[in-house]
């Protein structure tokens, strides 16, 4: 999708939701028809479901980054919104099972909180008005749905996560107690167990995705802990054979890991993606090039080779913020070297200098994709000037 432009992405994604809104709809509508319900009452809630579909693919739509292309924007969307229109059509003996919540599980991990909800406020309002849940199944998958939200947001903090998890299970333990009261006057330990299940069911994918991370970070660690040696083949063969590009490097790559630590970046993977984003001198001139398949043919990590793709600016936008620190960082000292042999250093001000640098960065459109308000660049520019101060 890299040859699809920006607007043309747009137009993809808008296509693509209003499609699935519309498929939602025609499904939903086939079951409102099979209630026993007046004209005006089954417009009214197709009604209700149209809206309701047509806010969530608004908030989505609002949560998506803007880097985000067509095809990754369509699959995340896609898969939950299958998920909820096929739980429609599956046999009422096997709902007990069925983990209902697991499309907004994946929402919310896809592309935010306020999306999350607002697939669960969408199923829950077509599932009552298509006559496929009634009240109080209604109200327990809201208290679910927002308990479930709340733990989705605190996945990453693996106590709270955990803790978490216990609530939730006592929770739907004590709803579906009141529930069977409710409904039938009497208390069957069976069914409140048989409808743990999909709540188990639905919180794995988050288990999963820890224990992956977890994993990937170990690896990851490891390797970079290697590359970052100063005594790694490839940094003592920039040594050797390009003296400039190696004290650059490093230079570079002071600057970078200073600035990472300040905003609270993985300082490793900056170290190394400023150390090597020249390496590709060491076989030509289009050294970004070079540089990739050389990390490629040593088995880099993909976060470093990703920054040595986008700390040219005149190449790609960097897409992390850890990139960005690292273009910016390569630019800034540059620019001051190149100021400073003309100027000399007394008459260099630098902190004013790595000002005005990050303004036409800003400026240009460079940091579109990382800087998503004004907060995130003062603190950026406040962690480059502190060095200079």
């Amino acid at each position: 999708m890299k040859n699809v432009n920006k607007r043309t992405n747009e137009i993809l994604k808008v296509v693509s939701f209003v499609i699935t809104t519309i498929v939602g709809l025609v499904l939903f509508y086939f079951k409102i028809r099979k209630l026993d319900l007046w004209p005006y009452e089954m417009k009214s809630r197709m009604l209700l479901c149209c809206v309701t579909m047509m806010l969530l693919i608004f908030c989505v739509y609002l949560s998506m980054k803007r880097s985000m292309v067509w095809l990754e924007a369509a699959w995340k969307f896609l898969v939950p919104m299958a998920v909820l229109f096929g739980i429609l059509y599956v046999p009422q003996r096997l709902l007990i099972y069925l983990p209902v919540l697991l499309p907004m599980v994946m929402l919310t991990r896809f592309y935010g909180v306020y999306a999350g909800c607002f697939l669960h406020i969408t199923a829950a309002v077509c599932y009552y008005f298509s006559g496929f849940m009634i009240m109080e199944q209604m109200i327990f998958m809201i208290i679910m749905g927002i308990t479930i939200v709340f733990i989705v947001s605190i996945s990453e903090n693996k106590i709270l996560y955990l803790l978490a998890s216990v609530l939730l299970l006592i929770i739907s333990t004590i709803l579906n107690l009141l529930y069977q009261y409710m409904q039938y006057e009497t208390i069957h330990g069976i069914p409140v167990l048989k409808q743990l299940l999909p709540f188990l069911i639905t919180l794995s994918p988050l288990y999963i995705h820890m224990a992956v991370c977890r994993i990937h970070s170990l690896r990851l660690s490891g390797k970079l802990k290697e590359i970052n040696r100063d005594d790694y083949f490839l940094m003592e063969k920039l040594s050797e054979e390009d003296a400039i590009t190696y004290y650059h490097s490093m230079e570079v790559s002071d600057l970078a890991v200073r600035v990472a630590v300040s905003l609270g970046l993985n300082r490793d993977i900056v170290m190394a993606g400023a150390r090597y984003h020249e390496i590709g001198k060491l076989i030509g001139k289009n050294y970004v090039t070079h540089g990739i398949k050389l990390l490629n043919q040593y088995g880099f990590p993909r976060e470093v080779i990703q920054i040595v793709k986008e700390h040219n600016s005149k190449m790609n936008k960097p897409q992390s913020m850890e990139s960005a620190v690292v273009m910016l960082s390569d630019t800034v000292v540059s620019t001051l070297n190149t100021i400073m042999e003309s100027r000399g250093i007394g008459n260099t001000n630098q902190a004013k200098i790595v000002k005005n640098i990050l303004e036409l960065r800003l400026e240009s459109g460079i940091l579109e994709e990382v800087l998503t308000d004004t907060k995130e660049y003062l603190r950026l520019k406040q962690a480059f000037v502190q060095v200079y101060l």
